[in-house]
């Protein structure tokens, strides 16, 4: 039985149909049925289904009568034998990924229902368009992670049926099924299942590519040509008696409200001003067969529609028509009242009843001579008129504009609140202890001070020889290490001097350091370049793109972090966006990678200095970019000073605590509790995990387990005993230096225990060769392993490079072992060498524990 069963609707998308299947029939994950649903097509596309399940045994072709896109989800649904249902338009694709990452959410956290972001792509629309800007805007980034289901999140969920994965039991249990013979299907769908879940996960990817073309059915719904004028309000109805059969209303009164006022509100301003009024009268029909007690109508919407009062309703007070050039507003009272220029006019008293009962039509000429008889009204107030509409416009633009604000405000919010709330979830051992902790907080700082002033009043002189016996002693003791009966000659110094780097750096007098989130290899990269900045004296600040926005006027000096981001497989585009700023005077990327981003280099131009961290990065970059300057540099975490990392004598730790507020410290020991989280995680893999050869080497198998993983389909591989994915503990935005040091040690701590490392993480590798432990390399998916190794690495007497895992078995290693370091296990970190060893970094700004709290 397949794991996942995808879904493909068919009817006339030839044009599109190849890329959508290409996409599909490739994904990483490959244990996928694929269901494609001929809807009665009328062009080629039979044969190119054809064509494809002649070639891939996963794909099932079922014929059927044309009968919409809900009957052939519906078709797909009864044959579908898969444990998880996704669905793709075959005028759409996905990412290689999009299945792999959805699953693996799904298996880890257990949720009912995952939801990826989608990237709008314009057929025949322009960027101009307004129906395109409104798409983007609904497909917009809202939550992220693990969240439980309420009536806000609802509100903030894209019902799109085609980027989710769902579980095919809930499906089954609650019968749900998309309407057929109905427009916004989709709708129906999602709130039937939506309310059936737990909790659902929200992947930060671009995963999904929608199609938006004007010939399609939501091309035409958002164009007003649509001729279905109330099947969105039929749907809203079948959701309602869904909802009251399953006693939900009282639990989801205010979705199902606000869904029902939205739906009106679309439905009658996207049909045609004739069509209108049928609207209007179906939404009454529909009210008065609702039980009014269960909804929330903080709107008015149900009350104003059940007794008729239209003009009270607050999407219709701005409903205006055009007639003989002047610009009227119609409302329906006792007496026909006729709005000219914001000046009513009651036309004889005739009662708009009396008019229904008679059958009576006001003709045109008539309503156009009484027009005419108040031309000198309308002269003398139409001065007035247009003074009051420009001061109205104003004020309109100035609301729209804070209340867009508000929402970006409170959408923060709500992601932030999210993540906090996963994060004590997942440390309740650590903070049942938090109000003890936080009443000693005072006599700590006081203890800390004490510590700090005991050592800041002995001479600068001592001090520097204290950093310079350290750093020395540390020195000596990485180049007098043994390993593999060899001695290990490479010098590691405290800083791996980059001239060309160093140059570009200097020469600007102030610049905004953005550093590439990313998980604990990352994490070493910007401590690398933390303490390189330091060394070269830089003026700077730290810009976190999670929680701050860069200034889009005056010159900016703009440094990106380094690593492997700028690659097919990562989530680039909130850096991208950056990066197109045309304020931005002069930019400079630190050593990365680069594959198959031809977008990103399409933005490099002259302001742009790019260093490349390997030859085959160098060598794409300048194939297609000639206006910018690349240089072939090493990747940022040669430059690491390990003994600065584990060093916490510091004359910063006096000014850094005296400038702390009590907000701050708050959020110091925040950052601590999740430090403690994470030093859990790591101890107990290690323990678990780490194999001690007969011979005393320990040894650990470091290997990735996401999608860049190549070894993971070979038999080696696949029945490893024991397997740690150190650089996977957590994820952060590295815009907190002092964050970023103590996870760096922790990083190294952990690297410690263990003698003999097998890894495909690239940072791991080169922490683990500079600790001078004996390190095996394997590649990642794309190739960055091997072309560092190439470029930086294969000097190195104890690193050793694998083709596979295939042939290889750490009982076949003869040596001893080093001395290794077991603290980690052995001791905890307390709040009180946390702080001291948080307040030693260089710099601390504000950005930073707003956005570490990422898993």
């Amino acid at each position: 039985m397949p794991l996942i069963s995808v879904i493909i609707p068919v009817y006339n998308v030839e044009k599109y149909l190849r890329r959508c299947l290409d996409s599909v029939v490739n994904q990483t994950f490959r244990d996928l049925e694929i269901i494609c649903v001929n809807d009665g097509t009328k062009d080629g596309s039979v044969a190119i289904l054809e064509e494809y399940a002649a070639k891939d045994k996963r794909m099932k072709i079922i014929h059927k009568k044309n009968g919409g896109l809900s009957s052939a989800r519906n078709e797909g649904l009864k044959n579908a034998a898969g444990k998880y249902i996704g669905f793709v338009d075959g005028d759409d694709w996905i990412e290689p990924d999009t299945y792999e990452r959805a699953y693996r959410v799904m298996q880890d956290y257990n949720v009912d229902l995952v939801c990826y972001y989608v990237k709008v792509e314009l057929d025949d629309f322009s960027l101009e368009d307004d129906i395109v800007i409104n798409a983007k805007n609904y497909h917009a980034i809202k939550v992220i992670g693990v969240q439980n289901i309420t009536n806000e999140l609802l509100l903030n969920t894209t019902v799109c049926a085609w980027n989710k994965l769902y579980r095919k039991s809930i499906i089954d249990r609650w019968n749900i099924i998309f309407p057929t013979g109905l427009l916004h299907e989709d709708i129906e769908f999602f709130c039937k299942y939506a309310v059936m879940c737990s909790s659902v996960y929200y992947i930060d990817m671009y995963l999904y590519h929608y199609v938006q073309r004007k010939n399609s059915i939501c091309g035409k719904i958002a164009m007003f040509v649509s001729p279905k004028t109330t099947d969105r309000l039929r749907v809203c109805y079948n959701v309602y008696l869904y909802y009251v059969q399953h006693s939900l209303l009282p639990s989801y009164s205010l979705f199902f409200s606000t869904l029902f006022f939205w739906s009106f509100e679309e439905e009658y301003f996207k049909t045609k001003v004739e069509n209108r009024q049928r609207v209007l009268q179906y939404a009454t029909k529909t009210v008065k067969k609702m039980n009014l007690s269960l909804l929330d109508d903080s709107h008015n919407i149900f009350y104003n529609l059940m007794h008729r009062k239209y003009q009270s309703i607050p999407c219709l007070n701005n409903s205006v028509y055009l007639s003989n050039g002047l610009v009227m507003a119609i409302v329906s009272r006792p007496y026909l009242i006729v709005f000219i220029l914001g000046i009513p006019f009651k036309l004889n008293y005739v009662r708009i009843r009396n008019i229904k009962k008679n059958k009576t039509k006001y003709r045109l000429d008539e309503l156009t001579n009484r027009i005419e008889n108040i031309d000198n009204r309308i002269n003398e107030s139409l001065e007035k008129t247009n003074k009051l509409a420009g001061i109205t416009s104003q004020r309109m633009d100035a609301t729209d504009i804070h209340i867009g604000k508000m929402d970006r405000q409170l959408n923060d919010t709500n992601n932030r609140i999210g993540q906090v709330n996963y994060w004590l979830n997942e440390t309740n051992k650590w903070v049942e202890g938090t109000n003890q902790r936080i009443d000693n907080t005072n006599k700590q700082l006081n203890e800390t001070n004490k510590w700090v002033e005991k050592r800041l009043n002995r001479s600068q002189i001592i001090h520097e020889r204290l950093i310079t016996d350290y750093v020395k002693e540390y020195k000596d003791k990485i180049l007098s290490k043994t390993f593999m009966g060899t001695k290990n000659t490479k010098e590691y110094l405290p800083f791996h001097y980059n001239q060309d780097i160093a140059v570009h750096l200097k020469s600007l007098p102030y610049f905004i350091f953005c550093p590439n989130n990313g998980n604990l290899g990352d994490i070493i990269i910007a401590a690398a370049e933390y303490q390189y900045f330091k060394y070269l004296g830089c003026n700077y600040s730290v810009f976190d793109m999670y929680s701050q926005t860069l200034p889009e006027s005056g010159p900016i000096d703009f440094v990106y972090g380094g690593g492997g981001i700028f690659v097919k497989y990562c989530n680039y585009q909130n850096v991208l966006e950056i990066l197109k700023l045309p304020n931005l005077r002069s930019v400079i990327i630190l050593p990365s990678s680069f594959f198959e981003c031809p977008d990103v280099l399409e933005v490099f131009d002259e302001r742009f200095t790019v260093f490349c961290r390997e030859k085959r990065s160098y060598d794409y970059c300048k194939s297609l970019n000639t206006r910018a300057e690349f240089i072939l540099s090493g990747d940022m975490a040669f430059n690491l000073d390990i003994a600065d990392i584990k060093n916490s004598i510091s004359p910063n730790i006096k000014r850094n605590i005296e400038s702390l507020n009590e907000i701050y410290l708050n959020k110091v020991y925040e950052s601590y509790s999740f430090y403690m989280s994470i030093r859990i995680k790591i101890i107990q893999a290690f323990l678990e995990n780490t194999i001690v050869l007969d011979s005393g080497i320990r040894a650990a198998y470091l290997l990735r387990a996401d999608a860049e993983s190549k070894d993971k389909t070979s038999d080696a591989a696949a029945f490893l005993p024991k397997r740690i994915d150190l650089s996977g503990f957590t994820w952060t935005s590295c815009a907190d230096p002092g964050v970023v040091k103590l996870l760096s040690a922790l990083f190294i701590d952990a690297i410690n225990t263990i003698d003999v490392v097998v890894t495909d993480r690239l940072h791991i590798g080169i922490a683990s060769a500079m600790l001078g432990k004996r390190v095996y390399l394997l590649d990642n998916i794309y190739g960055k392993v091997s072309a560092v190794y190439e470029h930086s690495m294969k000097d190195f007497e104890n690193v050793c490079f694998l083709e596979s895992l295939d042939a290889f078995s750490l009982e076949n290693i003869d040596a001893t072992g080093t001395n290794v370091d077991l603290s980690l296990f052995e001791t905890d970190k307390t709040f009180a060498g946390y702080f001291k060893e948080y307040c030693s970094v260089d710099q601390m700004n504000d950005v930073i524990t707003d956005s570490i709290f990422t898993y």
